[in-house]
């Protein structure tokens, strides 16, 4: 019963950071994208250091069961397309205003590449 009410808390912590940590990166991405402060060093900083502890908070999660695993795997599914889908907007955005769009491919490109080695690498591990 302890054990039980010790990962609930320890579950909802989690949850917790996660969500503050998720609402830092918005809100340092936003400040950054649309300049409100002016020393966007000091943004990219934190934007650096924020993301940082959310993949440390993410590395250090464990799998409870079968159903933690696909749900897992649904919300990452789910999160690259959103990803995806958001860099092509902003490249269809940024052809019509006539800006350069070529990070937006790089990154893109990196991102289909680095699936496909890594469902190479995790199927070949498991």
């Amino acid at each position: 019963m302890r054990e039980n009410k010790n990962k609930i808390l320890l579950n909802i912590k989690s949850e917790t950071k996660e969500c503050v940590l998720g609402f830092l990166i918005l809100a340092s991405f936003l400040t950054y994208y649309f300049d409100l402060l002016k020393d966007g060093m000091m943004i990219s900083g934190i934007l650096a250091v924020t993301i940082m502890l959310y993949i440390s908070l993410i590395w250090s999660e464990n799998v409870q069961d079968e159903r933690d695993e696909y749900i897992r795997s649904k919300v990452d599914r789910c999160l690259y397309i959103i990803t995806m889908s958001l860099f092509l907007i902003d490249i269809i955005y940024k052809t019509f205003v006539h800006l350069s769009y070529m990070s937006e491919i790089v990154i893109l490109s990196i991102l289909a590449i680095s699936k496909i080695i890594l469902a190479k690498i995790v199927k070949n591990t498991n």
